[in-house]
């Protein structure tokens, strides 16, 4: 049975996120990766609201690729939905998908595995696109659980990121 990590940088979405994707991948059969072992798959969840977040995750990335050469490294979040090339060139870099991808993990699951190069599925935000639920039942390793009820900003401040990462702002209804 194929195990995985999910390792997430950044704000309490990333979070709630990572949490929803770590119960999608144990849907699709597989298991959290125990401490010593080595994972099948490495999903990083990024951010991208600083330089410093955004060297954080490099470097996370290439130590994981060191540290596990077997693993299917995927990245995904706001430093992939901004700058996903830079990402899909790092060593062990499979896959590289944006924050609106993230709703179709269940389907990239299901596809084939990764051919030769990594693949790189970014799109941009459309004005008035729907809010994207992802139910969440547990939290690990949190003793309390959050609800995303918006994602996104609509304002356009000079210096915040936000609106163009994590698209227009939209609510759960």
């Amino acid at each position: 049975m194929p195990n995985f990590q999910v390792v997430t940088f950044g704000c309490k979405v990333n979070q709630y996120e990572s949490a929803g994707m770590s119960e999608v991948l144990a849907d699709f059969g597989f298991t959290p990766c125990p401490s010593p072992g080595p994972p099948d798959l490495v999903l990083v969840n990024t951010c991208t609201v600083t330089a410093r977040a955004d060297q954080q995750v490099r470097q996370a990335i290439r130590r994981i690729a060191r540290q596990y050469p077997e693993a299917r490294l995927w990245v995904t979040g706001c430093y992939a939905q901004r700058s996903p090339q830079t990402l899909a060139s790092l060593p062990g870099v499979v896959k590289v998908f944006g924050n609106r991808e993230k709703a179709a993990l269940p389907e990239m699951l299901a596809a084939p595995k990764e051919s030769l190069g990594p693949q790189v599925q970014v799109q941009g935000f459309r004005p008035g696109e729907l809010f994207q639920a992802c139910p969440v039942r547990r939290f690990p390793g949190h003793t309390r659980a959050w609800l995303k009820v918006q994602d996104g900003c609509s304002h356009s401040c000079s210096y915040c990121i936000v609106p163009s990462v994590r698209g227009p702002g939209r609510s759960l209804p």
